[in-house]
């Protein structure tokens, strides 16, 4: 988009298929994790009844399908958006979300986590600005 300010200060990579986020501790919601960074993530939901909170917990979960076996990770975050997105089914009634969340004050050690983790689970770069 012309005039679009890219704010992030790490790359986003696309994650291949059976890697989730899990929210807590005062939300349950589960979904598939979209993109990821060394600085958050964001993943698509079913939209339930949650509650709203500025700060999360978020794990990380693999389905066991998974090439590398990854031990699950626990990370803590602010919420930066959480949106409806469309869903590509006109018959479907289930509202799909996109939640973004930022990562504060990572560890060493979880960092070092989603290095490994965004060199074996993700598919490529995520073009921040999409070609006209």
């Amino acid at each position: 988009m012309p005039g679009r300010v890219e704010r992030r200060n790490h790359t986003r990579f696309m994650v291949k298929p059976g890697v989730f986020a899990v929210l807590g501790p005062y939300s349950f919601q589960m979904g598939q994790i979209v993109d990821i960074s060394e600085g958050g993530l964001a993943f698509q939901y079913k939209q339930g009844k949650e509650e709203s909170t500025d700060t999360y917990e978020v794990s990380i979960l693999f389905d066991g399908k998974s090439d590398n076996n990854t031990s699950p990770f626990k990370f803590t975050g602010k919420a930066i958006s959480d949106i409806e997105i469309r869903s590509s089914n006109p018959f479907s009634t289930a509202v799909i979300k996109r939640f973004s969340i930022e990562f504060e004050n990572l560890t060493y050690y979880q960092q070092a986590w989603l290095t490994e983790c965004i060199q074996n689970h993700t598919i490529g770069k995520v073009d921040s600005v999409p070609a006209p």
